[in-house]
């Protein structure tokens, strides 16, 4: 396990992560649902992502090699209940 000073945390759409490194990064998830597929996250954002902001964040060790990512979506002018 490399130092977390060795990880760049950075924003980055689901676009821009290759469908291979989500591969990759779920294999090494034990706990990794069906909410972890690749597919759900493209379905949500079809589903509500009209007029949202994507906040997501991707994190790469140092040899730039994707190990974590977080799907964040801020909605805008929505009314939350």
């Amino acid at each position: 396990m490399e130092p977390v000073g060795a990880c760049r945390v950075s924003r980055a759409s689901l676009s821009s992560i290759a469908p291979a490194d989500w591969t990759r990064l779920l294999a090494t998830n034990r706990q990794a649902s069906a909410f972890s597929d690749r597919a759900m996250h493209d379905a949500w954002w079809i589903a509500y992502g009209a007029g949202a902001i994507d906040e997501s964040l991707a994190v790469h060790d140092g040899a730039s090699r994707l190990c974590g990512y977080l799907p964040l979506m801020r909605q805008i002018g929505r009314a939350h209940v």
